[in-house]
């Protein structure tokens, strides 16, 4: 296991939550989750598709670094808040964005609580791989 596998299993990930089904060598592209879709701008879709084509890219050299990729999903977040919050242009406006986005964020946190009833306490069924980041399991949650 190395750095650069940690890379493609992350981005194995990106694509299964924004394809909602696993990438195969073949085929690489799929319809995005209508959700998602409905939610993020167009511009931002296309930059994350990119970072998940980097990631996924059958020469581990050629895989960015986790730095690179954390670096541009930073930018895709930026520009994605941007597009929600074009409309907005006060201080004070800018602070209630800001604070609503946060909230928005805060939805996103999962307790750990479920993170070990969604991998049955972390049963090695659900272990996926391992890396210089940790063990990766995977499990299902009810949203």
């Amino acid at each position: 296991m190395t750095p650069k596998y940690d890379v493609y299993c992350f981005g194995v990930l990106l694509f299964e939550v924004l394809y909602m089904v696993k990438p195969m060598k073949t085929q690489r592209q799929g319809i995005i989750n209508p959700k998602l879709r409905e939610q993020m701008d167009r511009q931002s879709l296309t930059f994350l598709t990119k970072i998940i084509d980097k990631c996924l890219n059958e020469h581990p050299v050629q895989r960015p670094t986790m730095d690179q990729v954390v670096k541009e999903l930073e930018g895709v977040f930026e520009l994605q808040w941007k597009h929600e919050n074009h409309e907005h242009s006060t201080a004070a406006d800018k602070d209630e964005v800001t604070s609503s986005y946060l909230l928005k964020l805060e939805r996103l946190k999962i307790p750990l609580s479920e993170i070990k009833e969604a991998t049955n306490g972390f049963d090695e069924a659900h272990f996926v791989a391992g890396g210089g980041f940790g063990l990766v399991y995977k499990g299902e949650l009810d949203l």
